[in-house]
């Protein structure tokens, strides 16, 4: 679970993840840390959220990859980001808790 987590956040914010996750998550950075490191529960409403943020970059990211004025090289790339979310996604979605339980993380 905490590498899910850790890799939805890379795909979603890059190196720096954790600051801006925080932001997007509502959450503290305090919160997070004791996640990533083990110490607290991960409750399903925040693995949730992080699905919602990864749904959320993909929709307009496919949208301009979609659009008839994006070059060849554009849609590429912009389909390859749209991948790296997916990949997040489904990653977290392995890992994630049934909506009535947490599980330790």
């Amino acid at each position: 679970m905490i590498d899910a987590l850790e890799g939805a956040g890379r795909a979603l914010y890059g190196h720096d993840w954790r600051e801006t996750l925080c932001a997007d998550a509502g959450c503290s950075r305090r919160f997070l840390d004791r996640l990533m490191s083990g110490k607290n529960v991960v409750p399903p409403g925040f693995v949730d959220t992080v699905l919602d943020l990864l749904e959320e970059r993909a929709g307009p990211i496919s949208a301009a990859a979609a659009h008839e004025a994006t070059s060849e090289v554009r849609r590429g790339k912009l389909l390859a980001r749209v991948a790296e979310l997916d990949e997040a996604f489904n990653a977290l979605m392995v890992h994630a808790p049934p909506a009535e339980e947490a599980i330790s993380a």
